[in-house]
């Protein structure tokens, strides 16, 4: 299925090509007649987007379209695994088990609004925390700004999997957060064994992620605002939750 997949990609992008060449033919022939320069600045956009949209095709476009193909296949990896067995077209057999049946039902019910939850919950965190470490930085009352920005910073510059490694030794079950609390007479908890807690714990994970990038992005916004836009709204009474 996959060489077959990427086979109809390379057929597509040689109609693309054989598409363009016939358009080319049909010009006027006073605009044929460019210089090889000529034929690059017209194209350049073209040139630099290629080797991003063949990536784009073959490494995001065909996986999703593989996994799409899949749910309409009996595919199972212990059993289906080729070229010895291959998978059989099946249909919509397993979305009719998957909705039909009461365990597989409360499954996919819980995935999706978790799913959904999630996706709510690390983009709106990530995007507050960002813009009030970007406000509390780029108050008028701060000092060594630079410093701060860059200590913010440092965990969107740390590679994201060391990140997540240090933040699993943190948040395991001995490790140094919940022997903290342990010293302190509270119980221990299971960060990353408990269903709730370990939701909680991705969304502060994500958060310490990807809150640095929008602290970045609203203060290269911040930065970007004339002084003059503050001074007139110290002159109307603003406040420092106002202006």
């Amino acid at each position: 299925m996959l060489e077959g997949l990427i086979s109809i990609l390379l057929i597509a992008i040689l109609i693309g090509i054989y598409i363009y060449n016939v358009r080319d033919a049909y010009r006027p022939k006073q605009e044929k007649k460019t210089t090889l320069r000529d034929k690059i600045d017209r194209n350049f956009h073209w040139i630099f987007m290629t080797p991003g949209i063949l990536a784009m095709l073959f490494l995001i476009l065909l996986p999703i379209i593989f996994t799409v193909l899949i749910a309409f296949t009996d595919y199972s990896a212990p059993y289906h695994l080729p070229p010895r067995k291959l998978v059989r077209w099946v249909g919509l057999q397993n979305f009719k088990e998957i909705f039909g049946l009461k365990i597989w039902n409360e499954t996919l019910s819980g995935v999706f609004i978790w799913t959904v939850v999630w996706a709510v919950l690390a983009t709106v965190t990530s995007f507050f925390v960002g813009l009030m470490w970007a406000l509390i930085v780029n108050s008028s009352g701060v000092k060594i700004k630079k410093l701060w920005r860059t200590i913010f910073i440092i965990p969107y510059a740390v590679p994201g999997l060391i990140s997540l490694l240090i933040m699993r030794l943190l948040f395991s079950g001995p490790g140094p957060i919940n022997d903290f609390i342990e010293h302190l007479g509270l119980q221990r908890i299971g960060w990353l064994t408990d269903p709730y807690m370990a939701k909680v714990t991705l969304v502060l994970i994500n958060m310490w992620l990807g809150a640095p990038y929008f602290m970045a992005l609203m203060t290269s916004i911040l930065t970007n605002i004339p002084k003059d836009l503050y001074e007139s709204s110290d002159i109307d009474g603003a406040t420092a939750f106002k202006n």
